[in-house]
């Protein structure tokens, strides 16, 4: 009775409407109405499920191999899945292979056949997934409550399998170290990519898993990478192969953190061996107090003149006040260039400095250190240079400013100059 009456309203209604909710349903009307399946309808477009479930299977009861029946069986699949009843849902979209459709949505009916498969039973599940992998199931299994089996994880990491199926297989198998070893292990190289390479890397060593680490740094490196495998080896206390790998690794482009540089400073400092003067930029930065003495130590340790006479063009006046220690001992070295003396004309004992420099024939080196200091000594020195390069008028006009005995002596003797 409430269905004829239901659709005794459906057909006064009609000509307002004009079947606009299911332009389909008007054609199917002209090649013969039926009662179920008219009211079947309606009520699913108007979202009376109850009422369209009743009159669907009354018409299918009667009729199941029209297309009318197809369509039927559609909307009721639909039904079952909004209401979460996934028994019937499954044996309505197996029916559906029966019937085509352009109205069915078939990426959808493909994905729920797994989706209904793993809410009913996950064992029942996997065995449907392993008879016909494809990427559709896969990634739906994955996001249910089944869980990963090692038979599953294998066929995971196909070529043609999408980057997001691989990555939720990831995910899934988190917990497992094993299988993460199979999936990485499974993947080609066109799987492996840098995002890939990288997750992987920091969870082998998250899990301590340092052999499947050091297998899959042999191939692939980045700034994670390097700072786990450094950190790996500082923390054994193995200081030659923090070195060598150190030395071999960094690049320029990687971003390490300070500890990094810093540690290599120090291993090389325990093994007794040099190393690259820019780590000090990486360890300690350019606005640290300590940075221009570290660095020009640095040089210094490794004697290369060549890095000491750039980096001491930067170094200012007043920074090289704090290094006058250094310069006794770059000019004891030959590690020097007579351009950035002057910048040491402050240090108060400059006496060893010009002594060093005059017995190594380097009037230059004397005439840059004194600068513009016009000191008894500074003039001393000033004229034994003068006079060392052949500039005699310059000899003697230093000279002839020199007041006191000892420094008038010391002139007389290394140039024969004279008052």
């Amino acid at each position: 009775m409430l269905k004829r009456l239901t659709a005794a309203l459906f057909l006064i209604i009609a000509p307002v409407y004009a079947f606009s909710a299911d332009k389909a349903a008007q054609k199917e009307t002209e090649a013969g109405f039926d009662e179920d399946y008219f009211v079947g309808l309606k009520a699913f477009d108007d979202g009376f499920y109850d009422a369209a479930q009743a009159s669907l299977l009354d018409f299918l009861s009667r009729d199941g191999k029209s297309s009318r029946a197809g369509f039927a069986t559609y909307l009721l699949y639909q039904i079952y899945m909004f209401d979460k009843d996934f028994k019937n849902a499954q044996q309505a979209i197996d029916r559906l292979d029966n019937f085509k459709d352009e109205r069915f949505d078939a990426k959808k009916m493909e994905a729920d056949k797994m989706y209904v498969a793993a809410k009913i039973n996950c064992q029942d599940a996997e065995k449907m997934l392993l008879s016909s992998i494809n990427d559709v199931w896969f990634r739906v299994y994955l996001d249910s409550g089944c869980t990963v089996t090692d038979a599953v994880v294998k066929h995971g990491t196909r070529p043609e399998f999408s980057s997001d199926t691989l990555y939720r297989l990831m995910d899934k198998s988190r917990e497992d170290k094993k299988q993460m070893a199979l999936i990485y292990s499974g993947l080609s190289d066109k799987k492996r990519t840098e995002k890939v390479n990288n997750y992987f890397g920091r969870y082998f060593a998250s899990q301590n898993m340092m052999q499947e680490f050091w297998e899959l740094y042999k191939g692939y490196k980045d700034s994670d990478m390097v700072s786990i495998a450094l950190d790996y080896v500082w923390n054994q206390n193995d200081y030659p192969k923090y070195v060598n790998l150190f030395g071999s690794d960094v690049k320029k482009e990687y971003k390490l953190q300070k500890a990094a540089y810093c540690r290599m400073i120090e291993a090389s400092n325990k093994i007794g061996g040099g190393f690259d003067c820019g780590v000090v930029d990486g360890c300690l930065g350019k606005d640290s107090p300590d940075y221009v003495k570290t660095k020009l130590a640095c040089y210094m340790k490794n004697e290369d003149k060549d890095g000491i006479n750039v980096f001491m063009k930067d170094v200012s006046k007043k920074e090289a006040e704090g290094l006058c220690e250094y310069a006794r001992y770059m000019i004891g070295k030959n590690l020097y260039s007579a351009g950035f003396l002057g910048k040491f004309s402050g240090c108060a004992d400059k006496g060893s400095m010009y002594e060093a420099l005059y017995k190594a024939n380097d009037p230059d080196g004397i005439i840059n250190l004194a600068g513009k200091s016009g000191g008894q000594m500074d003039l001393a020195y000033l004229a034994a240079a003068y006079s060392m390069a052949g500039k005699e008028d310059e000899a003697r006009a230093a000279f002839s400013k020199i007041t006191e005995p000892q420094f008038i002596e010391m002139v007389k003797a290394r140039t024969g100059l004279s008052k």
